[in-house]
This record gives C-alpha cells, structure tokens and sequence, in this order.
C-alpha cells in the first residue's frame, strides 16, 4: 500500500464515525423532543377536560342550590350536563383512579343538591368539589392560589 492510500482509508473510516454519531444523536434527540412534545398535549388535554368538567359542575351545582334542576332552562341544563358528562369520561381515560373517584362523588352530590338543602349537605358537597378541583389541579400540575 502507498503511503497516501492509509491517511485516506483513515480520514474515511473518521468520516463515518462522525456520521454515524451524527445520526445516533439526531434520532435520540428526536425521540427526546416528541416524549416532551406528548407530555405538553397530554398536560394541555387534561387542563381543557379540567377547565370543562370544574365550569359545568360549579354552574350546576349553583343554580341547583338556586333554582333547582327543574327551575333551569331545560336547553340550559342540558348543555352543562352534556359538557360534565363529556368532561367525565375524559377524566376517566386521562387521570388517575382517586381522581376518577373523587369526580364520580361530586357528579352523585350534584343529583341531591337542591334549594333549602341542609347546612352539612351543602358542606358535603363543597367540600367535595374543593377536592375534585385539588386533585385535577395536582394532575395537571398546576400550584394551588394562595388564599
């Protein structure tokens, strides 16, 4: 072999290394970009399913107390229990199992709320939507306000 053929052979064999690195890197750093890509969709869906399921239930369970479900707008009515009831099963692929719990409690005390209601029911129930909010709030990795 003539001299100038090993610095060439050399000079390729380093080319494809750099290369093949090249490429080692692009891949992993594309992977690592679509897992956080997945992660900010994720968190984003479940804010929306939160922000949907909190605003229906906080407006039902107000004109429930106010009203009652009867004294609602029908139309009304059952928009707000359509948008908790697509809210919830949503909640039930996209959070954890406490959470599903804690949002099946509140939905079952939405159906006993009504005007005149007892001190300790309406307690019950307020402390029960604090909670959902809590916990949703935790899994979509928010902080809490400060009071």
């Amino acid at each position: 072999m003539n001299n100038s053929v090993v610095p060439a052979i050399v000079a390729a064999c380093s080319a494809l290394i750099v290369a093949a690195i090249g490429v080692a890197g692009a891949v992993i750093g594309a992977r690592l970009h679509k897992a956080r890509e997945h992660q900010h969709w994720l968190r984003d869906q479940r804010l929306r399913v939160s922000v949907d399921f909190i605003t229906a239930t906080r407006r039902l369970l107000n004109e429930y107390r106010r009203i009652g479900e009867a004294g609602m707008d029908q139309d009304e009515r059952n928009e707000l229990r359509g948008r908790m009831r697509t809210a919830r099963s949503a909640i039930e692929l996209l959070f954890a199992p406490a959470t599903v719990a804690a949002v099946k409690l509140v939905n079952d005390l939405l159906y006993l709320t009504r005007p005149g209601e007892s001190a300790a029911q309406k307690e019950q129930s307020e402390d029960a939507f604090r909670q959902v909010v809590l916990a949703l709030r935790a899994e979509v990795n928010l902080e809490p306000q400060p009071k």
